[in-house]
């Protein structure tokens, strides 16, 4: 069973922060003792965080991570955050590069634009640089764009900056100016839904990777 999504263009859903944020600004007082970790030039390389603390705005606390010049690589949000049209859910951890937030595990599932996100876990739902979407893993079959996309926690959907579907496994055949491609089948689509490139796996593979999507 399958769900229709009826929107063109995925909406940005995130807003990320401006600014880099630096292990220098998180007061020794927060930090649990013996849990500092260092990169080979010193820098703080991580951390744990046994209260909230305030990076421009934003409440991080559990293990923090940063890179070998200080800047903060991923936390955990102490508390929900806004961003755009969606909230990131306490408890998620967000990832970012040159300040901006680049991916997310939500702390549960959520619905992103009309998506059944999976969320719960070490799950990727990553963003663009003009915070589109990117990528992110469905809880269950679902059509977008005109395609039944496969859900399941390990088969990622990857959209372009633009918003368009650009690489997926079919959960039901597609067909595209007469041409079809079978339930199963990895497709890397142009924006205006023709398929560039396609994959199909071997019959033992495909089953295997359904036995897989059960399980977890």
């Amino acid at each position: 069973m399958h769900h229709r999504l009826h929107t063109f263009v995925l909406v940005p859903v995130l807003v990320a922060l401006s600014n880099l944020l630096f292990s220098s600004e998180i007061p020794e007082s927060a930090i649990r003792e013996s849990s500092r970790l260092l990169h080979e030039n010193g820098e703080t390389k991580r951390v744990y965080l046994e209260e909230p603390v305030d990076l421009d705005g934003v409440r991080f606390e559990g293990w923090t991570w940063f890179d070998s010049t200080g800047t903060l690589r991923h936390s955990e949000l102490a508390e929900d955050l806004p961003f755009g049209d969606i909230v990131l859910p306490e408890g998620s951890t967000v990832f970012y590069e040159d300040g901006d937030i680049v991916k997310a595990w939500l702390a549960h599932d959520m619905d992103i634009d009309g998506l059944p996100i999976d969320g719960g876990g070490k799950i990727d739902t990553g963003f663009h640089p003009n915070k589109q979407l990117r990528l992110c893993f469905l809880r269950e079959s679902w059509e977008i764009q005109g395609v039944v996309v496969k859900g399941g926690a390990l088969t990622a959907v990857h959209f372009d900056e633009q918003g368009h579907l650009s690489h997926c496994t079919l959960a039901e055949d597609y067909t595209y100016d007469n041409s079809l491609w079978r339930a199963g089948t990895e497709v890397w689509l142009n924006p205006d839904g023709s398929v560039k490139q396609s994959y199909r796996p071997g019959w033992f593979a495909r089953m295997g990777r359904g036995l897989l999507d059960v399980v977890f």
